[in-house]
């Protein structure tokens, strides 16, 4: 009951709209474009909820130094290590998993952009080739994967700096390991998947360079 619940609601609230938007898109000016039109508006709508990521990012990495003194501080005692770490966010007024849920919307589109394009492909009759790509198929010349790839990287320099050197290092081996990461994915998906995923890094970095601008500006205010 709860499965068959929750399936009705990810085909009614996610999938069909989607597929609702991409024919109509399509029917306009090709699947391709239709999917890069609907990535950018989806992206300039969770705009707000990127932005509130971003600055939680931001509070998260400024906590770091107190982080790792609780860590050496209450070493070998995991149970007050977390009670110490909880104090410290309820201080501050920081949730540590309000980050994560832009991350959670994101991964929802790219699933249900995945299953438009394998499941429902029968509605895109005749609209699936775009410039050198077959939408439904991954790209033969990994142009796609690798744009993929670079935007990631690339948006990963404007991420809130971490100030802990470890952290620092932890931080950059994430970055490689995400960018090498989503260029073998994307590799494998449909060329449609891996398109919304370089139109929707390009906006992550359009949006974090916007959101480093605007600090910038204020800092030198001050």
């Amino acid at each position: 009951m709860i499965i068959n619940t929750f399936s009705w609601l990810w085909h009614t609230l996610v999938e069909q709209p989607m597929v609702i938007a991409l024919v109509f898109l399509s029917a306009k000016i090709g699947l391709g474009w239709g999917i890069v039109i609907l990535t950018s508006l989806i992206k300039l709508l969770t705009w707000p909820f990127n932005l509130a990521s971003y600055k939680h990012s931001q509070q998260m990495a400024a906590l770091q130094p107190e982080i790792e003194k609780l860590k050496d501080k209450h070493k070998g005692n995991p149970q007050k290590l977390a009670k110490a770490q909880a104090q410290l966010f309820k201080q501050k007024g920081i949730s540590p998993a309000a980050g994560c849920l832009p991350g959670i919307g994101q991964f929802i589109l790219i699933i249900a952009l995945y299953r438009v394009l394998l499941f429902q492909i029968n509605n895109f009759a005749g609209m699936t080739d775009w410039f050198w790509l077959d939408l439904t198929q991954p790209d033969k010349y990994f142009i796609l994967p690798i744009l993929a790839g670079v935007a990631q990287f690339l948006s990963s320099f404007f991420m809130p700096e971490i100030k802990t050197a470890s952290a620092q290092i932890n931080q950059k081996q994430l970055m490689m390991f995400m960018s090498v990461f989503i260029i073998f994915i994307a590799a494998r998906f449909p060329s449609g998947i891996a398109l919304y995923w370089v139109i929707s890094s390009t906006w992550v970095l359009i949006q974090q360079v916007i959101i480093r601008k605007d600090l910038w500006k204020k800092q030198s205010k001050k």
